[in-house]
């Protein structure tokens, strides 16, 4: 981009419009058109529930945890929630094993 930040010059808004125009992008898709993808589950044993999303070079893997645990002495009517969310950019993780899911160093 070019100019201010987030600002995009006359040229690269004329590009886009013509693509827009024309129905068509760079990659040859058309302007509805979406990026296959793939989605698996149950991909993280220790898991309750996981999925696993290639989306062109895009590789998400999502795990969900439940606990299940007794209610505080004073306020055994209450329970409660914790959501945690750990994320790990490619610079942080490796190849999981015969080529699957990038898994976390360490």
């Amino acid at each position: 981009m070019s100019g201010a930040r987030g600002r995009l010059s006359a040229a690269e808004q004329r590009y886009i419009g013509g693509g827009v125009e024309l129905d068509v992008r760079a990659d040859g898709r058309g302007r509805l058109d979406c990026r296959a993808f793939q989605v698996e589950t149950g991909v993280v044993a220790q898991a309750n529930g996981s999925a696993r999303i290639l989306w062109d070079t895009t590789d998400i893997v999502v795990g969900i945890k439940a606990e299940i645990a007794e209610p505080a002495r004073d306020t055994p009517d209450q329970g409660s929630l914790v959501c945690t969310v750990d994320w790990y950019g490619p610079e942080h993780c490796r190849v999981g094993r015969d080529g699957g899911p990038a898994v976390p160093d360490g």
